[in-house]
């Protein structure tokens, strides 16, 4: 009998003990037959139901690392949470790495939002008692704000988040192109904006390929490119491929604000300075108003100094400078988004107030 006891309090004692440190390989069936998502679980040492953060990728075919210039961001990223207390799950795009069906630039942004819905949903069977929450990069942060009223979803992190249209962004990022080669001259940067207009609302119409090659030649022209060139060089015809694609055309129809206006949850928001992308000028101001204007929950803005859309930096290069081998993860990024989880945690277990 004492034998029997003593076992039974071991187990029992093993049991309430926190896990030690796991890394986990997943495989997560989605609502589209075609596709499989695989991805990894990373839970901390010695914690008893840590948060967990589902890691959604930006734009483009990533895998669960998103690598960027050599630089696996969301391992680096997912690493340095795990060692300050917070699990993540992190998949491979469909189509990339080891997850099936059709590339995600071969797709739309909402078929990437279904994809993860089903990853929320398989946390919430497989991994029940975690506070999740989600943390989106770039078009990933449109995907996480589309999903804030997901059941289980508890916080959002949105890191270089879209707060405008897909059209309004895309536009601004090329025009930026422009402007920069033409500097000097504002009426030849303005007809390249609103050539860029344009070439937005054809493919958003659905138009073919030869009224947006004929657009291009009138674009390249204006930033000095003849048009024998641009066709030899495959500029026309890429330009052309690029507009008429699924994604694209469903990226600039695209328009965040509702999802984002409907956030009911404790929110951080993290831009670089530095980002030319998303930049703050353009999208902080708009990210802020949307998301506190019915959320009655905490909201967290930080602008990380001298860091790119990417949170990328190389050691002697300038803010948005790239080489590959060369890059690092922002250093602030993973304790601001630890501490900002772990407060949001604390807060939401701490008793009410008397008389609230």
């Amino acid at each position: 009998m004492r034998l029997l006891t003593a076992v039974a309090t071991t187990l029992l004692c093993t049991a309430l003990l926190p896990a030690a440190a796991a890394e986990r390989e997943v495989t997560i069936a989605t609502a589209d037959p075609a596709v499989t998502l695989a991805g990894t679980l990373l839970t901390p040492d010695h914690t008893t139901a840590p948060p967990l953060l589902v890691m959604i990728t930006g734009t483009g075919n990533h895998t669960r690392d998103q690598v960027i210039s050599g630089t696996p961001i969301f391992s680096d990223l997912a690493a340095r949470l795990q060692q300050a207390g917070i699990a993540t799950l992190r998949v491979d795009s469909r189509g990339s790495g080891a997850s099936t069906g059709p590339k995600a630039m071969e797709s739309t942004t909402l078929d990437r939002v279904e994809d993860t819905r089903a990853v929320v949903q398989w946390v919430r069977e497989e991994v029940p008692d975690a506070r999740l929450g989600l943390l989106g990069h770039s078009e990933g942060a449109m995907i996480a704000a589309e999903l804030a009223d997901e059941p289980g979803v508890e916080f959002l992190v949105l890191i270089g988040a879209p707060a405008r249209s897909g059209r309004e962004v895309w536009v601004d990022q090329q025009a930026a192109g422009v402007a920069q080669a033409l500097e000097g001259q504002p009426d030849r940067i303005a007809e390249g904006r609103a050539l860029l207009e344009e070439a937005a609302r054809l493919s958003i119409d659905g138009a073919p390929a030869e009224p947006l090659e004929q657009l291009a030649v009138r674009l390249f022209a204006v930033v000095g490119v003849d048009e024998a060139t641009a066709r030899a060089e495959g500029d026309i015809a890429n330009f052309a491929s690029r507009m008429t694609d699924p994604w694209m055309r469903a990226f600039l129809a695209h328009d965040p604000t509702p999802a984002l206006r409907s956030v009911r949850l404790p929110t951080l928001a993290v831009y670089g300075s530095h980002d030319t992308l998303t930049s703050i000028a353009q999208n902080a101001g708009p990210l802020v108003e949307l998301v506190t204007a019915d959320n009655p929950h905490a909201f967290t803005l930080q602008v990380l100094p001298g860091e790119d859309h990417f949170m990328l930096r190389g050691e002697g290069l300038p803010p948005g400078e790239h080489k590959r081998g060369r890059m690092r993860v922002a250093p602030p990024l993973a304790p601001l988004v630890a501490d900002w989880v772990q407060a949001v945690g604390e807060a939401a277990s701490a008793p009410p107030a008397p008389g609230a």
